[in-house]
C-alpha cells in the first residue's frame, strides 16, 4: 500500500510540473512524442521505475529473487540488486548505440 501511495504522490508532482512547464511556455508542441520516440528515454524511464520500486518495497525484490529456480539463481550474481542494476545499465547503453530513425 505504501508503494501505491508513493507512486500516486510522484505522479501528482510530475503532472503539476508538466502542466506548469507547458503553461509557462518552457516546452514546445510535440515535445512528448519526440521524447517518447527516443529509445534512450524509454529504457531509462523503465529503469528509474524499477529502481524506485526497489526503494519503495525492498522485500518484494527479495521475494521475487527467491521465486527464481536455483539453477537460474546460480547463473546470476549473488545480489539481486547488482544483477538487475547491471542489466538496466546494459539496456541503457544498448539504447544509446541503437540506430535512430531519420
Amino acid at each position: 500500500m505504501k508503494f501505491l501511495i508513493t507512486i500516486a504522490i510522484i505522479a501528482a508532482i510530475l503532472a503539476a510540473l508538466f502542466f506548469a512547464a507547458h503553461r509557462l511556455g518552457w516546452v514546445r508542441d510535440g515535445w512528448l512524442s519526440e521524447l517518447l520516440g527516443s529509445w534512450t528515454a524509454r529504457v531509462n524511464a523503465f529503469a528509474l521505475t524499477v529502481l524506485a520500486w526497489f526503494q519503495a518495497d525492498p522485500t518484494s525484490v527479495l521475494y521475487a529473487w527467491n521465486l527464481l529456480p536455483r539453477d537460474v539463481r546460480a547463473l546470476l550474481p549473488n545480489s539481486p540488486m547488482v544483477a538487475i542494476g547491471a542489466a538496466l545499465f546494459i539496456a541503457s547503453m544498448w539504447a544509446r548505440v541503437r540506430p535512430k530513425k531519420a
